[in-house]
């Protein structure tokens, strides 16, 4: 719990966490098509913005080879949802710790929006979250899709201690409460 940090919804913990890790010149994977502030976000902080496109030929799932030929030396931060919006495929465990383990070598953070978290096309599916996979894993969610409480805008970061405290000192330059709605 204390390696959580509040905000107003998903895309405000993802914009913090883009604000807070994101440099001009760095080098940021996102996955696409995808929410376009996954990829767009970054790109307005001076990013260079490398797309890792998903096809329907491959479930429209992450394909680790092009992941790891997409990583430089510049890679800061790999970026997926998880489920995916839109198509709702969903990245099995082993292959969710396969992009742990590139991120983890090349240096980079994985930031995984888990917003859809809960909402699998089969019941049965179940997936960890990522941030319980690696120390290099950054996570944000929200009340807003699996629980159907839009209105209330309540998101949050999850990640390891050192990068919930930057964006805690980042969030003060962009939300100081949330609604008590």
């Amino acid at each position: 719990p204390e390696n959580i940090l509040v905000n107003g919804g998903a895309i405000g913990a993802n914009f913090l966490v883009f604000y807070s890790l994101v440099e001009p010149g760095d080098t940021v994977i996102s996955i696409f098509p995808a929410y376009q502030q996954l990829y767009s976000a970054a790109r307005s902080f001076g990013a260079n913005v490398k797309l890792l496109r998903l096809r329907e030929d491959n479930q429209w799932l992450p394909d680790i080879n092009e992941l790891a030929e997409l990583v430089d030396d510049k890679t800061k931060l790999i970026v997926i949802n998880n489920p995916h919006n839109p198509t709702g495929s969903l990245i099995d465990v082993d292959l969710l710790k396969e992009i742990c383990a590139i991120a983890e070598d090349s240096g980079a953070y994985l930031l995984c929006d888990e917003s859809y978290r809960g909402l699998y096309v089969r019941p049965d599916d179940f997936v960890p979250s990522a941030v319980d996979l690696s120390e290099r894993a950054i996570v944000t969610g929200s009340f807003s899709k699996p629980f159907s409480l839009t209105g209330l805008r309540l998101g949050w970061v999850a990640a390891r201690k050192e990068i919930i405290e930057e964006c805690f000192d980042h969030r003060h330059y962009t939300t100081l409460t949330n609604d008590i709605i």
